[in-house]
């Protein structure tokens, strides 16, 4: 299997966790007792269960039955409400937050960014703090982007790019790939996209406040600052629609 944050294979047993293990054995154990408690009792049955040669003579085995024991698990295991399919294997499997690969066959399609997508959008509408959960949600949108264009990137060169900044990486891009992956944004989406990233930036290092880096990159928002950054649900929605976008184009011109 590979796993599907990093894309290192392992074998499968490799993911079992100790608790896991510790659980199977006491289990296995438990039906091992089982088992060879009632083939001996079968045996039994077979070699004194019967007559001797003298008719007079009767043998009564009596046997006791086994009644195998329930074995509980000792730990909790973390439930994951994102069931997937790989378009590519169509094998079906979970993950816990954002991924990059599919366990089986390790494709790293674009529609890994709309189950990333799908993901974080659950999160958002299943917890309470509304102002929270879509800090959150900027941060997991960005850290999603970043990690797509890593693995995009290495198809293209050896070089490592920073991609938690847009500007960097346009550049990246038209320096490897020789085209502007944002050239298709309307004003209205670019707007967006700078304002998640820097809204995330803010958010990532505890910044209370919109500051002069932030912006230098919004300048439509000018008259915020020294404002408290506030996120949207329909800022996050407009946003990833617009990297969507930008990650059709990086795939196309790394293939």
């Amino acid at each position: 299997m590979f796993c599907p944050y990093c894309g290192e294979r392992y074998g499968k047993d490799e993911y079992i966790t100790a608790e896991q293990r510790q659980y199977a054995r006491r289990v296995a154990k438990e039906k091992v007792t089982k088992y060879t408690h009632d083939e001996v009792n079968k045996m039994l049955r077979r070699a004194f269960g019967g007559s001797s040669g003298n008719s007079l003579i009767k043998l009564t085995v009596k046997t006791s039955k086994y009644h195998e024991r329930p074995i509980s698990a000792h730990y909790r295991e973390r439930n994951v409400d994102s069931a997937l399919t790989c378009h590519e294997c169509s094998v079906r499997f979970q993950v816990d937050g954002i991924f990059g690969f599919c366990p089986k066959c390790k494709a790293q399609q674009i529609r890994v960014y709309d189950a990333n997508l799908a993901i974080i959008r659950r999160e958002v509408e299943h917890r309470s703090n509304t102002q929270r959960s879509l800090r959150h949600a900027y941060a997991e949108l960005v850290s999603t982007f970043e990690l797509l264009c890593k693995r995009r990137a290495k198809k293209v060169t050896t070089d490592n790019g920073q991609f938690q900044s847009l500007e960097a990486t346009r550049q990246f891009f038209q320096d490897h790939s020789g085209v502007d992956v944002f050239s298709e944004l309307s004003d209205s989406e670019s707007m967006h996209l700078r304002r998640v990233f820097q809204k995330r930036h803010l958010y990532t290092h505890g910044t209370e406040v919109i500051d002069e880096r932030y912006i230098k990159h919004v300048r439509e928002d000018a008259h915020l600052l020294g404002k408290a950054p506030t996120p949207s649900l329909s800022e996050f929605e407009a946003a990833a629609d617009a990297l969507r976008k930008v990650i059709d184009r990086i795939v196309l011109r790394t293939q």
